[in-house]
């Protein structure tokens, strides 16, 4: 089997964040007819420095067999810079390969990751300060907040996570630093919205504390000690992953679990922090960290120091498939990430199979390779670039 080109499939609007967050697909195509699906994930103006990466890439993929992920991998590992971008470029291309090896030999990928460890997995849904799922309104109040963790209860999911610093009580977007002082008011109201969550989960759902990396250290650990009476399960990107002893100092002075790993590209960033101990949850894209072959790596990786894997999920259709796959067949997986935006129709249309949460749970995808593929109605509100 030979590849003999790619198809690049590009939203037309951004259908996450309008203006500034685009999805973008590779369909890789063989001369047998299989092909295989992969996805790439950027926030802000990086798709268009991907998708020439990606039609670079496509080129010296003609001809190759697509079973070779490794030596694939290492090829374009190697003549990138390990940067978001180039990574992300080579990761969408990795899953793509998977998928049409699922494909070829009629399995679903996890059985080529050494077969499946659960039939289902369980979810918790993702950023629900953005508004879920009645509205698309960012939340303020801890009514808000009450309220949509009640629903999310009533739902079904066991846990949710938010980012609580977001935004202002007044309705507008937090300006937070790394050097922003958390003042006694600011605490009370973060501390007061957590509050509210835990009400409306009730004693037995968990909270996940998130800051997207956007305060300093010692912001960071007052928020913790502000809200960890609550039984929060993890925390977040407590700060940016620039500087590993950073996340040392804050695993120090806090009682609760650490995660992170989002802006994490390869292995190799992601050992400092297992070899620190700040890190006991480690969360790679498979988008932007070198795909199924990497994350699988990562995976393994985090199993030596003990810590477990949430990956992190908040593309479209394929960076869930992909996912899913990979948490299945790994023995420290710990909850998989439902985000809000991906459960919006608008955005779930662009897959053709729909894997929704059950009881807080998503069964694994029974079909061939990834077990999605691109909706037919989606086709329309996508630009394609074919490379043969």
């Amino acid at each position: 089997m030979k590849i003999t080109g790619t198809d690049i499939y590009i939203t037309k609007d951004g259908p996450f964040y309008p203006g500034k967050h685009q999805m973008l697909f590779i369909r890789i195509n063989t001369d047998e007819g299989f092909y295989g699906f992969g996805e790439t994930i950027v926030i802000g103006r990086g798709i268009p420095a991907v998708c020439e990466l990606l039609k670079l890439y496509s080129k010296t993929l003609i001809g190759e067999d697509p079973f070779n992920t490794e030596s694939i991998w290492q090829r374009l590992h190697g003549i990138s810079t390990g940067d978001p971008v180039t990574v992300s470029a080579y990761s969408a291309i990795d899953i793509a390969l998977w998928d049409i090896k699922g494909k070829a030999l009629n399995v679903p990928v996890y059985k080529l990751l050494g077969g499946k460890l659960r039939d289902r997995i369980e979810v918790y849904l993702s950023h629900i300060e953005f508004g879920w799922p009645d509205t698309k309104q960012h939340l303020f109040t801890a009514d808000d907040y009450y309220r949509v963790a009640k629903a999310a209860k009533e739902a079904g999911y066991k846990a949710v996570k938010a980012n609580f610093i977001r935004m202002s009580k007044d309705g507008g977007r937090s300006i937070v630093g790394p050097y922003t002082r958390y003042t006694k008011a600011m605490l009370a109201e973060v501390e007061e919205r957590v509050a509210a969550v835990r009400e409306g989960l009730g004693d037995d759902g968990e909270i996940i504390l998130e800051n997207n990396a956007a305060t300093g250290v010692d912001a960071a650990v007052a928020i913790a000690n502000a809200t960890q009476k609550h039984n929060i399960w993890f925390y977040e990107e407590p700060v940016t992953t620039d500087y590993p002893a950073d996340m040392k100092l804050v695993a120090d002075r806090v009682n609760i679990p650490i995660a992170t790993g989002e802006r994490l590209c390869a292995r190799w960033q992601f050992l400092p922090f297992l070899e620190n101990h700040s890190t006991q949850i480690v969360q790679p894209d498979l988008c932007n960290t070198g795909g199924i072959t990497e994350g699988k790596k990562i995976a393994d990786l985090a199993d030596i120091f003990h810590a477990g894997v949430a990956l992190h999920v908040c593309g479209g259709p394929f960076t869930h498939a992909a996912a899913v796959h990979l948490e299945a067949a790994i023995p420290n997986f710990v909850t998989h990430e439902h985000h809000v935006h991906y459960l919006n129709e608008e955005n779930a249309i662009y897959g053709k199979y729909k894997y929704d949460a059950v009881d807080g749970f998503v069964e694994v995808p029974k079909l061939p390779g990834l077990g999605q593929d691109l909706a037919e109605e989606a086709i329309s509100l996508m630009d394609k670039i074919s490379i043969n």
